[in-house]
């Protein structure tokens, strides 16, 4: 594997690497969104062609920057008000804030680490990434660095092309727990246009799902220890309009809600104690 760093990417200081099947391109100054993935010479993610991608100032809402590529989403994906033990009230800003905030990159012999510290609360998220052939791993870890324990909702957002034979697989339960706006989860690309629609399926036996599409699958193994749900995001919007999107996103997830602040109050959120950390693996490999 390739690593370069820094590169250029529209405009962007970029994090490149390069497999002998694959290319990833990760912008840190962007909250370290992993703007394309291309295997075998085609683009796995979709990119909104109506919105350039550019980075974010803090507290920005999320969808005025297009759903493109990849995003981490923490502490939150809704935006919510969530109180401290203290009694101070903290605003979590829409879809989070490490997707609004500079990355900092390390580069490896056979991979990048990507860090970035938080506002919210004092923490430390990091992320190691490394493509080998058609499979981008991302190496997570999370550290409670302050004096108090903090809940958290962190989940992926890989975006990727919706078309009328766009088939999801994932195991154990069958249905939506929350959500779904009468869509059909296994066929979202039979969704009908203008619908935009969430849901989460979960507690997954497994930490696997697999997207099926005409020009191939794209499979996700993860720690369902960590991440237990898994979100389906939906968005059938007209994409000849500006702003418009036509695209899915498969979120695996630490908890069933976009809003940590209900998460929280239900009880299923995880929570980080003073000085711990918490580590998960995650692939995505392109067949």
């Amino acid at each position: 594997m390739k690593v370069e760093w820094p590169a250029g990417w529209g405009g962007l200081p970029a994090l490149v690497l390069t497999s002998e099947r694959g290319r990833t391109v990760v912008l840190p100054t962007a909250g370290a969104k992993i703007a394309s993935l291309v295997v075998d010479g085609r683009e796995v993610l979709w990119r909104n062609p109506h919105i350039a991608i550019r980075a974010a100032a803090y507290g920005d809402r999320y969808r005025d920057y297009g759903a493109s590529g990849i995003d981490i989403c923490f502490p939150s994906i809704a935006p919510c008000t969530l109180v401290h033990p203290s009694g101070c009230g903290v605003e979590v800003p829409d879809h989070g804030e490490v997707w609004a905030l500079p990355w900092e990159v390390e580069a490896l012999p056979e991979g990048a680490r990507l860090r970035v510290a938080g506002r919210c609360w004092p923490y430390r998220l990091s992320m190691d990434l490394h493509l080998t052939g058609s499979t981008l791993a991302l190496h997570t870890r999370l550290e409670n660095l302050g004096r108090e324990e903090f809940p958290y909702q962190w989940a992926l957002h890989p975006a990727f092309p919706l078309t009328p034979g766009t088939r999801l697989e994932w195991p154990g339960t069958s249905g939506p727990i929350a959500g779904g706006a009468g869509a059909d989860l296994r066929a979202p690309g039979l969704t009908l246009r203008g619908c935009v629609a969430k849901a989460y399926v979960g507690p997954l036996s497994r930490g696997e799902a697999t997207l099926r599409q005409e020009r191939g699958d794209v499979r996700l193994h993860w720690d369902v220890r960590a991440l237990p749900y898994l979100g389906i995001w939906i968005s059938h919007e007209d994409e000849t309009n500006p702003g418009g999107r036509c695209c899915l996103a498969v979120e695996p997830s630490a908890a069933p809600e976009d809003s940590l602040e209900a998460a929280h109050a239900a009880g299923r959120a995880p929570v980080l104690a003073p000085g711990q950390a918490r580590e998960w693996r995650m692939t995505m490999e392109v067949a």
